[in-house]
């Protein structure tokens, strides 16, 4: 419990840390700009990455990105949610555009493949999968993750790759916010019934997807 309020309490200083730079941002402060660009570069980077093939095509989707968030700054609601949210939501609508573009003109969809999404969810990150696990587990979980839909994925990779709660999750994934925590025991009750190892993503004994909110 007292690493679950530590996590949530990591968070809670970040965001408003973010909040602060995006305020002097909209007030003209290009340092605060270029700070708050270079602590939401990764994140956003990481969740393109993991749905979209192509270095090229993942930074221009990240520009992209970045361009909305530009054009967005005075629409910034921090009662809905935190500014790492805020930006991946967008990253998700972008993502989803540019999946319709490609379907729209013939091409296949690009899925990240399940090396690159247990990449994402190994990386560093407040409470990355990969400090969840043994080593002996990462092949089951990797296995397990491609089993399953892209929404499950998406859960996952918010989680545990870029360790939002549950309350940012819904804001990204347009949820509710017990929508999400519902969905995430599920999977987790899924993984532990499905898995070799009672371990696996527990945290510890605890429920991941329920700090933070």
């Amino acid at each position: 419990m007292y690493e679950v309020n530590l996590l949530a309490l990591s968070a809670t200083m970040r965001d408003a840390r973010h909040r602060l730079l995006l305020e002097l941002a909209k007030r003209g402060s290009e340092e605060s700009f270029r700070r708050l660009y270079a602590e939401l570069y990764d994140p956003v980077c990481r969740f393109v990455g993991a749905r979209v093939r192509g270095a090229v095509e993942v930074e221009d989707l990240v520009a992209v990105v970045f361009g909305r968030m530009v054009e967005g700054l005075e629409g910034f609601d921090a009662g809905r949610g935190s500014v790492t949210a805020w930006m991946l939501g967008m990253a998700r609508h972008a993502v989803i555009d540019h999946q319709r573009r490609r379907a729209a003109f013939g091409g296949a969809r690009q899925a990240a493949s399940v090396d690159d999404l247990q990449e994402v969810l190994a990386a560093t990150s407040p409470d990355p999968l990969g400090t969840l696990i043994r080593d002996e587990e990462v092949r089951a979980v990797r296995d397990w993750i491609g089993r399953q839909d892209e929404a499950t994925r998406d859960l996952l990779d918010l989680r545990f790759g870029q360790g939002l709660t549950s309350r940012e999750i819904a804001q990204v994934m347009g949820l509710s916010q017990d929508a999400v925590k519902k969905r995430c025991e599920r999977v987790l009750r899924q993984m532990r019934q499905e898995l070799p190892t009672e371990r696996t993503m527990t945290g510890r004994g605890g429920a991941p997807c329920m700090t933070g909110e």
